[in-house]
């Protein structure tokens, strides 16, 4: 019997000659895997490339390599080959820095190590870090206000927390900076911490970071411990306040109530902003604050004055600002002691500008406006805004609207009528007493009476099949 080419192959390699000193090994010590034709994979994190080599290019036709080494290695989870420069000239040297390396990365896939831009990020000086931060909110178009007032407050925590360091920034050092700095607002407080946590979250985002050391320190209660409360006017005091301002600011106190828009939102409008024929005024998105551009329409009063107010001022170009908004308040607190409004109610609210703002959320909302009609006015994104933070709660009209509701027709009863007397013993049944509808004949009366007793006849007589000793009720 002849044996086939790969049987004889098979028997070949099984076989093992003992000229050669090796006895035979037995099928035990073999592996599985080994015997099926399968070999395990190594782990992904071992390395199957590593050496250093200097690069070459060619000038003028000659090959010219460079004078220090980069390396190059790979793990087996790697699809490409991860090369790094080395910056030296001798090959042992580099060798020694390149098996540093990836000593470092295979302990860092392994997370065993924390990564080497992390190592190096919490140990470098936090006003440089604090400039890249600045400088990237800045490149995202930051406004450089507010790229000032977050410079502004992370140099008060380095200054009192003594924060030299990322690694510094710890909760129990910002807690101790908080409680003794009591006397600031809860809104400033919270404004701060959102400030460095907005820092930090920079940070983990851009893989500097594995965490954010802040994020369990809670926020200060701000409800009921407001120190700006700002109230809302009536329309007698807005109408008094318009009249005090004059042509040039009660123009400005007219746009501020019917549009809600900010002070500075007021004073970037120029005059092709407006559309007098289609009563609207444009914000452009640079200008507004949630950075996007919309149109809101125009109250006909406000329009009226507009009009009155544009032909008083001639025709300026399109570029020219529109609205002469004053950079102080100065003038408004004059124009509120002439119209007879306080600075502060007995309650503690303020009157300020801002407060015109938030006379508009208090109409819309006492004039029953939708609230996704009224966010969209508001421009604002969150519904609590809207409903809560910028509404007079105390100018609601709440009585109008309790009044509004359904009276009873009866003063003194508010149970129904039992109109079926009991039809069998132990049983009887309601019906609601009807209003304002024509008596029904005595037919259709008894007709429904014989109908509700059947009905109870049957529910007695019918019951379910027992089910053990006790009967289903």
């Amino acid at each position: 019997m002849r044996l086939r080419a790969d049987d004889r192959a098979d028997g070949k390699r099984a076989r093992t000659h003992n000229s050669k000193g090796h006895g035979l090994r037995s099928l035990a010590s073999v592996g599985s895997d080994e015997i099926c034709g399968y070999r395990k994979p190594s782990h992904p994190f071992t390395v199957m490339k590593q050496h250093v080599f200097k690069r070459s290019r060619t000038v003028n036709g000659k090959s010219v390599k460079a004078k220090t080494y980069t390396g190059r290695y790979r793990f087996t989870a790697d699809l490409l080959d991860t090369e790094v420069k080395l910056g030296v000239t001798d090959k042992q040297v580099a060798q020694s820095k390149l098996a540093a390396i990836v000593k470092q990365a295979e302990m860092e896939q392994q997370g065993l190590a924390a990564p080497q831009r992390q190592v190096e990020t919490v140990s470098m000086p936090l006003k440089v870090v604090v400039r890249e931060w600045i400088a990237d909110l800045s490149a995202k178009g930051r406004k450089p206000h507010y790229c000032g007032i977050m410079e502004q407050f992370m140099g008060v925590f380095m200054r009192d927390c003594q924060w030299a360091t990322v690694a510094d920034i710890q909760p129990d050092t910002f807690i101790r900076w908080r409680g003794a700095n009591r006397g600031k607002s809860p809104k400033t407080l919270n404004e701060y911490l959102g400030c460095v946590r907005a820092f930090l979250n920079w940070l983990i985002k851009s893989g500097r970071l594995p965490s954010n050391p802040l994020a369990c320190v809670e926020k200060v209660e701000t409800r009921g411990r407001e120190v700006r409360n700002r109230l809302s006017y009536t329309h007698e005091e807005f109408l008094g306040l318009v009249a005090a301002g004059g042509p040039d600011r009660g123009v400005v106190y007219a746009m501020a109530y019917y549009t809600g828009l900010r002070r500075a939102e007021l004073a970037s409008l120029c005059w092709g902003d407006f559309d007098l024929a289609a009563g609207s005024v444009t914000i452009l998105a640079e200008h507004a604050k949630n950075k996007t551009r919309v149109s809101l329409p125009l109250h006909p009063d406000l329009q009226a004055m507009l009009v009155r107010y544009f032909e008083a001022c001639g025709s300026p170009g399109h570029s020219v600002k529109a609205l002469k908004v004053s950079p102080r308040l100065l003038a408004f607190d004059r124009d509120l002691a002439t119209a007879g409004i306080v600075k502060y109610d007995e309650r503690g609210r303020v009157a300020d500008f801002h407060s015109l703002r938030h006379s508009t959320a208090t109409r819309l909302a006492s004039q029953d406006v939708p609230l996704p009609v009224a966010m969209r006015l508001m421009r604002h994104s969150d519904p609590k805004l809207t409903a809560k933070a910028y509404v007079d709660q105390a100018a609601l009209p709440l009585m109008e609207s309790i009044s509004k509701m359904p009276g009873m027709s009866n003063g003194n009863s508010l149970s129904p009528v039992s109109s079926l007397e009991s039809v069998v013993s132990g049983h009887f049944e309601s019906q609601p007493v009807a209003t304002e509808e024509p008596k029904p004949s005595l037919q259709a009366t008894l007709n429904e009476s014989l109908s509700r007793l059947l009905s109870h006849l049957g529910a007695t007589c019918q019951m379910a099949p027992a089910v053990g000793i006790e009967p289903t009720t």
